[in-house]
């Protein structure tokens, strides 16, 4: 996967009839890329990691954070970590909230372990979810 810009935005101007508006990057986001993600109208932002940087991911996500941040000050940006030694970098790129995958899925398995029943409807849930195929627009 790419690095990924998703604006949560019920729809854009400029693409009226596509909601919300996915933009991909084999590198940090410019260009044709930063327009089609209609950043400077977004609420929100969600930026997500490229799962085949492993060494790079997060500072590629940092850099579509100060990106997102340049384009849109007001916007809420939310971004994907994946190592959790890099937290401070995604905050200090402009991140708002910062969701380490890992620490994530953990928490999760710990509460669903001890008997946590909030924590397996969760999983159930994202379970039947994944089954499901996801469509985005291009």
């Amino acid at each position: 996967m790419n690095a990924m810009i998703v604006n949560l935005n019920r729809a854009c101007r400029k693409h009226a009839n596509r909601s919300p508006r996915c933009t991909r990057s084999p590198h940090p986001i410019r260009g044709d890329a930063l327009a089609r993600a209609c950043l400077a109208t977004a609420a929100t932002v969600v930026v997500l990691a490229d799962y085949n940087e492993r060494q790079h991911a997060d500072a590629l996500s940092a850099v579509n954070c100060l990106l997102a941040r340049q384009a849109n000050a007001g916007a809420r940006i939310v971004a994907e970590l994946l190592d959790p030694a890099q937290r401070p970098f995604l905050d200090a790129a402009g991140a708002d909230d910062v969701v380490g995958i890992g620490e994530v899925g953990g928490y999760l398995l710990a509460e669903a372990a001890i008997g946590n029943m909030q924590a397996r409807q969760l999983l159930a849930t994202v379970a039947a979810t994944a089954a499901r195929p996801v469509v985005m627009a291009a």
